[in-house]
């Protein structure tokens, strides 16, 4: 049993009243304010961040259990997904109640500031925890605050699709032959010098750069081409790639190693949740070239779906984040 605690004035951003786009539109707001108070997950077309891809996934997956309340305190455990105002309103009537087996688990949303705040309440309050999404994000906790302690925290990733919608994608097949380009806040000479490769290989390709597609689209694309090339920033858990794993389709990731977070340089990568199942990592130009054709020459021996299946799935993330308060 358990209490979750979410608010979508973490991820409403400022929109404007006369746009052809309801993506931009100020009732984009007013639908996310009435999916709020009904705890409806918002249609995919309209997520415009990680944060708000965590918290529509976050509803998708407890939205029917009966054994969870939603921004009530009704059972001993509580998670908060946020540590704005919102979150720590909730945390502190939380503390302030009357029951001996109250147990909190906070995050990971939270800036460098609220992260402070938030070990500095684990320390005080053993029945505090916080959550972060990867073992690489429980990394740039100790590299952030050295009086950081790994024992109150909790790696968990973020589900990411249903057991059931996951089956589906083990039966896509009679995929083409182009190669899907995903470009995130990398250096568009990088991704030049790729797309000039890719020419000279008579290698057909399509680009989704961040924040210039529909989510959609890019799943629907993926389902059809026979490869992807990542270029992306370093990521917490990064949501767009790992539907791409989901959907079956082999990886080539150009990996990013440095996270440049709020001026600090941190350890990174653009890959959080990996393994070889999943296709290769590279590091620059010269790497591409030399295991390019033999990446496209075994595409069938790559299988992301089965990562997904064991570590992303929506079932996943019910069963473990309800473990999570076993402590």
């Amino acid at each position: 049993m358990l209490n979750i605690f979410y608010n979508p004035v973490y991820i409403k951003q400022k929109k404007v009243l006369l746009t052809r786009n309801f993506k931009h539109s100020i009732f984009l707001n007013y639908l996310i304010n009435f999916n709020y108070v009904f705890n409806i997950p918002i249609s995919e077309k309209y997520i415009v961040s990680g944060p708000h891809k965590r918290i529509n996934n976050l509803v998708k997956t407890f939205k029917k259990d009966q054994n969870v309340s939603f921004n009530s305190i009704k059972y001993d455990n509580s998670y908060v997904v946020q540590y704005d105002e919102f979150g720590k309103s909730s945390v502190d009537k939380i503390i302030n109640s009357n029951n001996p087996n109250k147990r909190i688990l906070i995050g990971p949303l939270y800036n460098i500031e609220q992260d402070r705040e938030i070990n500095k309440l684990t320390k005080k309050y053993p029945y505090i925890k916080k959550l972060v999404a990867t073992k690489m994000a429980l990394k740039n906790a100790e590299e952030l605050d050295p009086n950081f302690i790994s024992e109150s925290t909790i790696v968990l990733p973020s589900g990411i699709i249903s057991e059931k919608d996951l089956s589906k994608n083990l039966d896509i097949k009679n995929r083409n032959s182009k190669c899907l380009i995903y470009f995130k806040k990398r250096p568009v000479e990088e991704l030049n010098k790729v797309i000039e490769y890719l020419k000279s290989q008579n290698q057909k390709y399509e680009i989704f750069e961040y924040g210039k597609y529909e989510n959609n689209k890019l799943k629907e694309a993926a389902k059809e081409n026979s490869f992807a090339i990542i270029m992306s920033g370093t990521e917490t858990q990064g949501f767009a790639i790992q539907e791409l794993m989901a959907v079956n389709i082999p990886l080539i990731v150009w990996d990013k190693t440095i996270n440049n977070f709020e001026n600090y340089q941190l350890s990174g990568t653009s890959v959080p949740i990996w393994d070889k199942r999943c296709g290769v990592v590279i590091y620059n130009l010269d790497e591409l070239k030399n295991i390019f054709n033999s990446f496209i020459n075994n595409l069938s021996s790559y299988q992301p779906i089965n990562l997904v299946l064991e570590k992303l799935t929506f079932e996943k993330y019910r069963k473990d984040l309800k473990n999570s308060f076993i402590w």
